[in-house]
């Protein structure tokens, strides 16, 4: 019955005016459409609230309302130059949203956020005019894409059309998703008011996915463009995991960690894994608005878990494989219901490990948050199971039901894929370990605490604001 009702759609509509397609709803944009909507109306709902009696009130609803606006066009462009005009929306009204009430520290990360988005939004227009003298109106349809990507058109007779639009589209990924270098004005953001940072995850930090998403026909043929990206996706995910443990507030924690997040999701994106990657740009941006939106009664959370004991390394070796058996037996039972055909390919198995993941993660949160064994272990691992299953569900049916939209990729570059992003995923989670502070007797852990401290100094970011202010 769920393949049925995937099956049933196709295309829900299209706006065309004089024979030219701008306007696209199809399986990929319906789902990012309602992801974005909705988080920003949760996001708009709980600042209701939060804002009451703050003189921004008005600009945050407006500054949101814009952005939202214009991030649904990038979600269903289906033409360049309404892509190209939509991002450029976002960035003006990320900047406006950013700067709320006009203080020094929004007014800081505003601009910085502005002069990111700049580079990005600039590399796009560029593209746009190169691509309209040469081709003329350039649709973003899978097809269309894979026959740009096929042409063979030179620019100037010097560089392919395809280098210029794969080197655009990874120029603003890297900008508007802050990865290294232009990675800043995401932790600068947490100046701005907390509804403001669940926003930014409504598809405007993680917009650089959907971009290279529609043009993964042309990123395919450019080794240049994807070299760049997926080093850039990776230094991410190091950079991201290491500071995000350095940080002692929870904003800024959660914005560091979304840098991870998005390095990660770009390597994704340009190894051909294109459906986990969708499926990990909704997941990860609901899940990290929600934690923004409760990052208010994070200390009390965290003065709520038992205090961890000192172990030693059978202790935790112990630890580490009583947690891969639980989760195992978890996603064992959950592939008991749900069919593991519906898993196949490359795509599927990576899917498969994300669940798999986020099983393990909740296992060892809750043996560390419980106190003693009792019965009730039985029903939370009763309500792991369910959850498992409910999760490999969905996964499996968006996989199917985004199939067709996605443009064709190479198996051998998705198995490619799944080795990198593995790789990248166990680099990020070591690096991540010894990031951590006061780990005694080893040198090479404080030497990368400093390192990733110093990096995500707030300090550091305030002493170049002072200066800039100062210049002005």
């Amino acid at each position: 019955m769920l393949v049925a009702i995937a099956s049933g759609f196709d295309h829900a509509g299209s706006w065309s005016p004089g024979g030219r397609l701008l306007v696209d709803v199809d399986r990929i944009g319906a789902l990012l459409l309602v992801f974005v909507l909705l988080a920003t109306l949760v996001a708009q709902a709980y600042a209701v609230r939060s804002l009451r009696g703050d003189p921004a009130r008005a600009t945050f609803f407006a500054a949101s309302g814009c952005a939202a606006t214009a991030t649904t066009a990038v979600v269903l462009a289906a033409d360049l130059w309404v892509l190209v005009l939509a991002w450029v929306g976002v960035s003006l009204a990320t900047a406006a949203l950013l700067r709320h009430d006009g203080r020094p520290s929004s007014s800081a990360a505003a601009r910085r956020a502005a002069t990111s988005f700049l580079v990005g939004d600039l590399a796009l227009l560029v593209a746009a005019v190169v691509a309209a003298a040469t081709l003329g109106p350039v649709t973003l349809r899978p097809e269309q894409m894979s026959a740009v990507a096929g042409s063979g058109t030179q620019v100037l007779g010097v560089v392919g059309l395809t280098a210029v639009l794969a080197m655009a589209a990874v120029i603003a990924a890297i900008t508007r998703c802050a990865l290294p270098p232009a990675h800043m004005w995401l932790p600068m953001s947490v100046a701005a008011p907390t509804p403001s940072s669940a926003v930014l995850h409504a598809g405007i930090v993680n917009g650089g996915g959907i971009v290279l998403i529609r043009f993964a026909p042309v990123l395919g043929k450019s080794s240049v463009a994807t070299g760049i990206a997926l080093a850039g996706g990776c230094v991410g995910v190091l950079v991201g995991s290491a500071v995000s443990r350095t940080r002692a507030d929870v904003k800024t924690t959660l914005a560091w960690s979304t840098v991870s997040q998005m390095g990660f999701m770009i390597v994704q994106c340009v190894t051909g894994l294109l459906g986990p990657a969708v499926i990990h740009m909704v997941a990860h941006g609901m899940y990290k608005a929600n934690l923004f939106l409760g990052s208010g009664s994070g200390l009390a959370q965290v003065h709520r878990r038992s205090r961890p004991e000192r172990r030693s390394i059978g202790g935790v070796i112990l630890r580490t494989l009583v947690v891969i058996a639980i989760s195992a037996a978890a996603v064992g039972f959950a592939l008991l219901v749900v069919r593991p055909n519906w898993f196949e390919g490359v795509a599927g198995l990576v899917l498969l490990g994300f669940v798999a993941a986020a099983v393990a993660q909740a296992v060892s949160a809750w043996m560390t948050t419980r106190q003693e064994r009792s019965v009730l272990d039985l029903f939370a691992f009763a309500g792991l199971v369910l959850a498992t299953t409910a999760s490999i569900g969905v996964a499996a049916l968006l996989k199917y039901w985004l199939a067709t939209s996605l443009p064709e990729v190479d198996p051998t570059l998705e198995a490619v894929g799944a080795v990198a992003l593995a790789l990248t995923a166990v680099a990020g989670w070591m690096v991540s370990v010894m990031s951590r502070p006061a780990i005694p007797g080893r040198r090479v852990a404080d030497r990368a605490y400093l390192w990733a401290a110093h990096i995500g100094d707030p300090a550091r970011v305030a002493r170049a604001n002072t200066s800039s202010e100062v210049r002005r």
